[in-house]
């Protein structure tokens, strides 16, 4: 069943996110792409073919946008998360750099969960147990 994203589209943050997005997004959506891909940052190279087709893409009309879609399909696809094809598509069409930090910001949280694992709370127990304390 699919979940619903951890962060809002517009969390925009005071992290450096934000001034990255705006000043370079191709780099940003470069690192999305590979982490989308391959899972982590050790594979990243600032300046990778995805950085430069949305760089080139965004100069010939503006059309980078049109991977973003892709790679959010994917991420949602991969990841179990929700997102109907109007949002899909809405999103980084209108505010591409929110949707850079979106991805950026949803991704370090999967990320964070997968390494973290299952973790049994201290008052968990199990229907087992608690018979046998019977």
């Amino acid at each position: 069943m699919p979940r619903p994203y951890h962060n809002s589209l517009f969390s925009c943050s005071t992290d450096g996110s934000l001034l990255e997005a705006c000043c370079c997004p191709c780099v940003v959506y470069g690192r999305n792409h590979s982490r989308i891909v391959h899972g982590n940052r050790e594979d990243y190279s600032s300046c990778n073919p995805w950085c430069i087709a949305w760089c080139c893409l965004c100069c010939c009309g503006n059309w980078g946008w049109v991977l973003q879609i892709i790679d959010r399909k994917d991420m949602q696809k991969k990841h179990k998360l929700e997102g109907g094809t109007c949002g899909l598509c809405c999103t980084p069409l209108l505010c591409q750099c929110c949707e850079l930090i979106q991805t950026g910001k949803e991704l370090d949280y999967i990320q964070q969960l997968e390494s973290v694992g299952y973790r049994a709370q201290p008052n968990m127990t199990t229907e087992l147990r608690n018979r046998e304390a019977l």
